[in-house]
């Protein structure tokens, strides 16, 4: 039997030994509820579960988290609403942190100058942006010279679409404009540039978190 490692945990629905970075810790919380904890710092015992939604929802039906506890706890279907936000909220959370370092553009006309510079790493465009405006964008991006940094393919899923061979830049469209806009503190973003950075690839390491949690299989860049 492999060793695990300081890094790995076992899944308590389907038995196997992955990454933390890979998997969602869960503790029982004062009422004897099941609470996420994205962080890995809260404190007393913890369960973990890979980060898809579907073995989340197992644990639940199986009984799973009570076993892993050894003792009665609260865990229903509302508990993958909540961590569905608490993820999506994680990656805007994130994505606010890599604005205030100055490695975010938004606006149309300072993407595309972004784009020129080669140092962009991801795009997002708004769920409800424009065919035209993310049209117009692709066309800058496929005229940007080579971009410095190139993080690992995300994989498909509904709602990560790569851009294959266009300077290893991926194009998301999880968020709509007010999420985004809120995110930046302004009132509405459409499109929106990430620069490299530990503050953007720790923003793109959450969308994947996101995305596997709803059915995607991204490649997460591993960072220290």
């Amino acid at each position: 039997m492999m060793k695990r490692t300081n890094t790995e945990r076992t899944c308590i629905v389907c038995r196997k030994t992955q990454d933390c970075d890979d998997m969602i810790r869960f503790v029982v919380g004062p009422d004897r509820e099941i609470m996420p904890d994205l962080k890995r710092k809260l404190p007393g015992r913890g369960v973990w579960i890979c980060g898809q939604k579907e073995h989340v929802a197992q644990a639940i039906k199986q009984n799973a988290f009570a076993r892993g506890f050894k003792l009665p706890v609260k865990a229903d279907q509302e508990l993958l609403q909540i961590l569905d936000q608490m993820l999506v909220k994680s990656a805007l959370n994130s994505l606010s942190l890599a604005k205030k370092a100055g490695e975010v553009v938004s606006g149309f006309t300072k993407v595309c100058a972004a784009l020129k510079s080669g140092k962009v790493i991801a795009l997002l465009h708004s769920a409800n942006a424009s065919s035209d405006g993310i049209r117009k964008v692709t066309q800058a991006l496929k005229q940007a010279p080579n971009g410095s940094a190139k993080p690992k393919d995300c994989g498909q899923s509904d709602d990560c679409e790569q851009t294959k061979g266009v300077n290893g830049i991926k194009v998301f469209t999880l968020f709509n404009a007010n999420e985004l806009g809120f995110a930046l503190g302004i009132e509405n973003a459409t499109h929106v540039a990430l620069q490299s950075s530990g503050a953007g690839r720790a923003f793109i390491k959450r969308v994947h978190a996101l995305v596997r949690y709803r059915g995607g299989t991204p490649e997460v860049e591993k960072t220290s």
